[in-house]
């Protein structure tokens, strides 16, 4: 499983009040064989994981943009706080 840390992930950003979220947390669970991605923002918290089926679909090429593109968080939480005419059918 990759050597995924909170130091080696760019910059999380908040898709609700656009700024980097306000904490990381990265846990490693090998019995599970996930990577558990915990975040921080204005009070609340989202969360990701990865497999290591999706790390292997995705290969090299597509864990090194996990590190070196910036990530989104709270893009569902956006979705549903949304003012009706502007969510996607």
């Amino acid at each position: 499983m990759s050597d995924l840390s909170a130091q080696r992930l760019p910059v999380i950003r908040c898709a609700m009040c656009h700024k980097p979220v306000d904490r990381i947390f990265v846990d490693h669970n090998e019995h599970m064989m996930v990577i558990d991605i915990t975040v921080w923002c204005h009070g609340d918290t989202d969360k990701m994981q990865l497999t290591q089926k999706f790390m292997a679909e995705i290969g090299r090429e597509g864990e090194q943009q996990i590190f070196t593109r910036g990530g989104v968080a709270f893009q569902s939480k956006l979705l549903t706080e949304a003012p009706k005419e502007l969510r996607h059918a």
